[in-house]
């Protein structure tokens, strides 16, 4: 048997961080070989991870190690590395929660209790023949992202601490145990596309492992702060006071269960003493209070107690509506036709609504734009609205000075009175010549004699 001294190496990312490692590797005549090294962080900061979703969809971001230490042992087909590290505080972990999923991931929003069994199943990777095992010492400035939705942006980002454990064995399933405590962070919460809201996390809430990366038990508070008057119980509460939705999520991290609460940071005895009664009544029954949380999420405004009144629903439900528009028009586009046009959808009304339209096209040589509504005032027909199209007839020329561009003009224009009568259209074409230029002699390409 001989054995190979390893002199202290180092190994450095493209920062020129190093890692070092020493020790040993044991074989028989150049085979059976035995490693025995040991390594640790000298410098801080030490890029280990660069990928995206791309490179791997079950986590991916930016790691750093602040400290690392520990040891590499065994043979080459049943190699163990195991230590302890410390994450750099600008490092990014993503975890895509839904990558395991078959199906869509059904709504985890339930207003009535629903006990649902959490299966376990065992999260492998490809990489076979090789143990992991490191303990982990959460940064407070490293940020964790729960992805529940990427496309809807329905997330967690979360900063905290913990002692956490990481293990792989050699059929390449992975596990991770321990207690994540959040000392900062939001949720991104949405409904199908219909809105999102923002809540911010309360400090203590946390994420416990007990093995499934994917499926942590979770308790999270979180705040959403808006302003609202208390006009829905007293007629006469017309200024609008601080109101804060609380979103409750418990359970899983792969069926969360999510309830709603309300408080009142700033209410006074007096604004208390008139609505006693009603706040009682919406704390004890859970479907009112659900009823209020999202009215408030959606309307910025409580809901009354009859229910949402038509009236009610025109004050606020329009903005949503128009996002809620705007978003699934722009999503059935796609990431990449969203570069060359953008659609905007508004209503003020339920029976108002307006389109308007950027469109860049066959690489920047035609552009259309629109704007107005998306029918006549009346709904009797559908609108053309104001249009422009321009089609450079040349490409645009610059020198150093001067942008030259020549281009046909096509346009539409509409006027309606109040009274939903159109009372004139305009529809024409016309040569569109543009040139800038610093001088008169620029203009005239005048060029002045040389001596």
């Amino acid at each position: 048997e001989t054995v190979i001294r390893l002199p202290e190496i180092n190994l450095s990312d493209k920062n020129n961080k190093t890692i070092q490692l020493n020790g040993s590797i044991s074989h028989n005549f150049f085979t059976e070989f035995l490693l025995d090294i040991s390594y640790y962080t000298i410098d801080n900061d030490v890029i280990i991870m660069n990928t995206t979703k791309e490179d791997n969809e079950m986590f991916y971001g930016f790691l750093t190690l602040e400290e690392a230490k520990g040891s590499i042992y065994g043979t080459l087909n049943n190699l163990s590395i195991e230590g302890f590290i410390a994450p750099g505080e600008n490092s990014l972990l993503n975890i895509p929660v839904d990558y395991y999923e078959k199906s869509e991931r059904p709504s985890y929003i339930h207003f009535i209790s629903d006990k649902k069994e959490v299966t376990d199943f065992a999260v492998k990777t490809n990489i076979e023949g090789l143990n992991l095992l490191f303990e982990i010492d959460a940064n407070p400035g490293a940020e964790l992202r729960i992805i529940f939705d990427e496309k809807l942006g329905d997330m967690i980002k979360a900063k905290g601490t913990g002692d956490l454990i990481f293990s792989m064995d050699p059929l390449g399933e992975i596990k991770l145990f321990g207690e994540y405590y959040i000392s900062e962070g939001s949720y991104n919460f949405t409904l199908k596309n219909f809105f999102s809201k923002q809540f911010i996390i309360d400090p203590n809430s946390y994420l416990k492992w007990t093995g499934d990366p994917y499926n942590a038990e979770i308790n999270i508070t979180a705040t959403y702060h808006t302003l609202a008057s208390l006009q829905a119980f007293d007629s006469t509460a017309t200024q609008p006071i601080p109101v804060n939705v609380k979103l409750y999520m418990t359970g899983y991290l792969q069926s969360p269960h999510i309830s709603f609460g309300i408080d009142f940071p700033n209410l006074s005895y007096a604004q208390a003493s008139t609505i006693i009664s009603q706040l009682q009544n919406i704390q004890n029954d859970e479907q009112e209070l659900n009823k209020q949380a999202f009215s408030l999420l959606v309307f910025g405004a409580f809901a009354p107690f009859q229910g949402f009144s038509s009236s009610y629903a025109s004050t606020g439900m329009a903005t949503n509506v128009s996002e809620f528009l705007t978003n699934q028009f722009n999503q059935l586009l796609g990431k990449e036709f969203q570069e060359q046009v953008q659609v905007s959808l508004k209503t003020s009304r339920w029976n108002t609504v307006s389109l308007s339209l950027y469109a860049r096209l066959f690489g920047n040589r035609v552009i259309v734009e629109r704007q107005g509504a998306a029918s006549s005032p009346n709904n009797q027909q559908v609108s053309l609205g104001n249009i422009s199209i321009r089609i450079r007839l040349l490409p645009l020329k610059s020198g150093t000075s001067t942008t030259t561009e020549l281009a046909l003009i096509i346009f539409n224009r509409e006027n309606w009175t109040l009274g939903s009568t159109m009372t004139s259209v305009a529809r024409g074409g016309g040569i569109f010549f543009k040139r800038d230029f610093d001088s008169l002699a620029e203009l005239f390409n005048v060029k002045k004699k040389s001596n």
